[in-house]
């Protein structure tokens, strides 16, 4: 069910990019359409997207903003892809625990993960961009040549 819902997310995304062009902007609305579904579905694409993130400034800041306006179902699939977010550790927590195999279907989470969940979606400043600006250096007087 995730290859299938990863492929529809690729092929609408894909879609944007060909009608991005047009002169009516559609294709950015299929763009973070196939966006969203692609990094609900797949821990590699969400990889990719904390990766970009943390490689450039401004994709971060505007997936940010976008966080901020989205409702909070869209946003926390967002917030996931922040640099400061723990990584999953497989493709398996992302399915539901009736889903899964083995004697971790049987177990539930610990509790720590439980606890730790809303401390994720708060941003600790990890950036010198977050960082409050160092005061400006002091002026010192003209000096007179002699």
């Amino acid at each position: 069910m995730r290859l299938i819902a990863s492929l529809i997310g690729a092929i609408i995304f894909l879609l944007g990019v060909i009608l991005a062009f047009m002169p009516i902007p559609f294709g950015l609305i299929l763009m973070a359409v196939g966006l969203f579904i692609m990094l609900s579905s797949s821990l590699s694409v969400r990889h990719l997207v904390k990766w970009l993130r943390r490689r450039n400034a401004r994709i971060d800041r505007w997936l940010d903003m976008a966080a901020a306006k989205l409702p909070q179902r869209y946003a926390d699939v967002l917030n996931r892809t922040r640099p400061d977010c723990p990584d999953e550790e497989t493709d398996a927590d992302l399915m539901p625990a009736e889903r899964r195999t083995g004697s971790a279907a049987v177990r539930p989470p610990p509790q720590d993960r439980q606890k730790a969940a809303p401390a994720m979606l708060t941003r600790a400043p990890t950036y010198p961009r977050d960082l409050p600006s160092p005061p400006p250096p002091a002026r010192r007087p003209p000096q007179r040549l002699s």
